[in-house]
């Protein structure tokens, strides 16, 4: 046994080495060059130095901080509503669905609904104040970055709040403790597995984004993951662009430490997840009306036309574009789920280890006198 668990835990080690570890090392030792190749400080130097460098630090770590929290507050409400639905499996699928959409397309989508002639100016125009600047401000930017991460927030506190034993809850709830003190005392602190998990997932991609900051944010928005790109793309400093993906990873690091009312209550819950469903799905939804529109835009729809499909399916190169597309999908989906498997086998196989010999903790409620 312990043979084969070794054997299984060789690709996804290799997998770490070359894909995670030696990138961030490459970068690291790239950080001490300068453009021509001659080992220095200075780029440390002109970051801690340079109040535009701290300063798009500060805006990075508060965004990212901010986007974080809002998505928390939207996601486990979320996710503990759904594990108290039917099919529950189902409607967690049809909350990841909308991430198969690229990110690029759901950017532009937003860029129409919150645009001066788009979906949201036009309905505020029925109560006389629009048109309003909402495209290219820190709401437009904030909402956008938590729409992209809300499903990889609930995933895991899905997952975690979905393994609570019921048995515990229904404990609690014979030994007098009301709904409020079963969440706080039993169901919050078993799913921190899970909220810890997310909080991971949505930082530290919400810390280096640059391509909503340009599309949303308008340029207006600074942030380290714009000056990142930057020095990669246009002032080709790599040891510039380097030093400031460390000090990101350094931020994270820190971030790793450290009866009738019952009716009404379930009401308000359908309320909400029908309204979390009606985000998610606004701007798919949005892509698919303007893409039968006979106008060049996406902020007015001019007339209902099939020529859009009409010229995709009759272009060669876009359909070999799109097989592509898909093939290379479902190689990514393989090749994850191979090395998510062998991930999670030698995840299970250390706590294994860890839990054998020792006495299962049972003491999650007071037993009843």
């Amino acid at each position: 046994m312990k043979k084969t668990a070794s054997l299984f835990s060789v690709p996804y080690l290799l997998w770490l080495l070359l894909f995670v570890v030696a990138p961030v090392l490459m970068l690291l030792y790239q950080s001490f060059f300068d453009i021509s190749g001659n080992f220095t400080l200075d780029n440390y130097g002109t970051f801690f130095s340079s109040w535009t460098y701290l300063r798009m630090s500060f805006n990075s770590v508060l965004y990212a901080a901010i986007i974080t929290l809002v998505t928390l507050l939207i996601s486990y409400p979320t996710a503990y509503l759904l594990t108290r639905l039917k099919h529950k499996q189902l409607w967690l699928m049809l909350v990841i669905l909308p991430t198969w959409v690229n990110l690029l397309l759901k950017a532009y989508a937003f860029m129409g609904i919150f645009g001066q002639q788009g979906g949201i100016n036009a309905f505020l125009g029925f109560f006389g104040i629009a048109p309003m600047q909402i495209l290219f401000t820190d709401f437009s930017f904030i909402f956008v970055a938590s729409y992209i991460e809300i499903p990889f927030m609930i995933l895991p506190i899905f997952n975690a709040l979905d393994d609570l034993d019921e048995n515990i809850v229904n404990a609690s709830k014979d030994l007098g403790a009301n709904d409020w003190q079963t969440f706080t005392k039993i169901i919050f602190p078993l799913s921190l597995n899970g909220v810890r998990s997310g909080v991971q997932s949505v930082f530290i991609p919400s810390l280096s984004l640059f391509m909503l900051t340009r599309l949303i944010g308008g340029n207006r928005v600074i942030t380290l993951g714009m000056a990142i790109e930057q020095h990669f793309l246009t002032t080709t400093k790599l040891g510039n662009g380097c030093d400031h993906w460390c000090c990101a990873y350094c931020y994270y690091d820190c971030n790793h430490v450290v009866n009738k009312g019952e009716t009404s209550m379930k009401k308000f819950a359908n309320l909400y997840l029908a309204l979390v469903f009606v985000i998610i799905y606004l701007p798919i939804f949005y892509l698919i009306a303007f893409s039968f529109n006979s106008g060049g835009d996406m902020n007015s729809f001019a007339g209902f036309t099939l020529d859009n499909y009409q010229s995709m399916f009759s272009d060669s190169r876009l359909m070999l574009i799109l097989v592509q597309t898909f093939f290379l999908a479902f190689l990514s989906a393989l090749l994850a789920t191979i090395i998510g498997t062998f991930g999670q086998f030698l995840s299970y196989e250390s706590k294994q280890k860890q839990q054998t010999g020792s006495i299962p903790n049972t003491d999650y409620v007071s037993a009843p006198v």
